[in-house]
């Protein structure tokens, strides 16, 4: 599949994603509603980056591209680690289930030539500092309730 046509259906899948959780949203108002619609915001402007980005470099790609097998096995796999993620929110709370979203997906994405030590220590400290961000970001600075579970 060319690189380009996988740039355009991701950003599909993004919007598809962020218009589904839109309709989710219907009983939220207020404060609780602020955490949510900024999720939304960058999950649909990644979207449109990608649907962009996947126009843009279609007309720029050679019709002797070699394509690249697609690697079902890890679209599978970030699917299911997806829908448990969705799963795990209410029960483990916002910032435990993302930790261990970043964690599992980098492992499966992550490039495993220098080991599966290395990458296991760097996809631990990007999702702690991913997810230290979110929290300052959304509880200390802006005060937004996030969903709170068993850990956090």
């Amino acid at each position: 599949m060319r690189k380009s046509t996988m740039d355009f259906l991701c950003g599909l899948c993004f919007l598809l994603i962020s218009l589904l959780f839109t309709a989710q949203m219907g009983d939220l108002e207020g404060v609780s509603l602020v955490f949510p619609q900024a999720l939304l915001v960058v999950v649909a402007l990644g979207g449109l980056w990608f649907v962009a980005k996947g126009l843009y470099t279609r007309r720029q790609e050679t019709s002797a591209c070699d394509d690249e097998p697609v690697a079902w096995r890890k679209v599978g796999t970030i699917a299911l680690f997806s829908l448990i993620y969705a799963l795990l929110i209410m029960a483990l709370g916002f910032f435990s289930s993302t930790f261990l979203f970043i964690v599992c997906a980098s492992l499966v994405l992550g490039d495993k030539s220098h080991g599966m030590g290395r990458l296991a220590k760097i996809s631990v400290l990007y999702s702690v500092i991913f997810c230290a961000i979110l929290w300052v970001s959304f509880v200390k600075l802006l005060n937004v309730p996030t969903p709170t579970g068993l850990l956090f």
